[in-house]
């Protein structure tokens, strides 16, 4: 009987344990997901940040997207540059990209080719299309801001 009482008292305070913890990164990505797939971005924003938070990079990403295009939220280039090369660093191809794509383009900031390439390459890489395709236009930009470089080494940008 013993036996019996301490199995009961062990499984219950497994489950206790399993349903009283904190919902990990990759619970809290998929909730804001399906919020975002049903319009609730204001629900999903701290869904994401936790996950972010927790360093899941596919949060990070998602969470960069919003305050990029300031869907829901006041748009904040700063603070989507950061989730995105915090993502980035992880490997997250799609951050890659993106970061690469925005240190190309020079919307907000002004051109970084060495960091656009190594972004951009690092996506293509693991197979990205769409850096795959961005990749020649930015070597060709890089190389030609090397080429300037060597033949004006008295420039300020060297």
């Amino acid at each position: 009987m013993k036996k019996i009482t301490t199995l009961i008292f062990i499984i219950t305070l497994a489950f206790f344990s399993v349903s009283c913890s904190k919902p990990t990164a990759a619970q809290l990505l998929q909730q804001g997901n399906t919020a975002i797939a049903k319009g609730q971005f204001k629900q999903a924003m701290p869904l994401y940040t936790q996950a972010a938070k927790l360093g899941n990079a596919q949060a990070q990403y998602e969470l960069a997207n919003l305050y990029l295009a300031g869907k829901h939220v006041k748009q904040n280039i700063s603070k989507a540059v950061v989730l995105y090369k915090q993502s980035a660093q992880q490997g997250y191809a799609k951050a890659q990209y993106q970061l690469g794509k925005l240190m190309y383009n020079d919307q907000y900031f002004q051109h970084d080719w060495q960091q656009a390439n190594h972004w951009v390459t690092q996506a293509a890489k693991q197979g990205d299309a769409d850096a795959k395709a961005l990749l020649p236009k930015v070597k060709t930009a890089w190389q030609g801001e090397v080429d300037y470089l060597k033949q004006h080494p008295q420039s300020p940008h060297a």
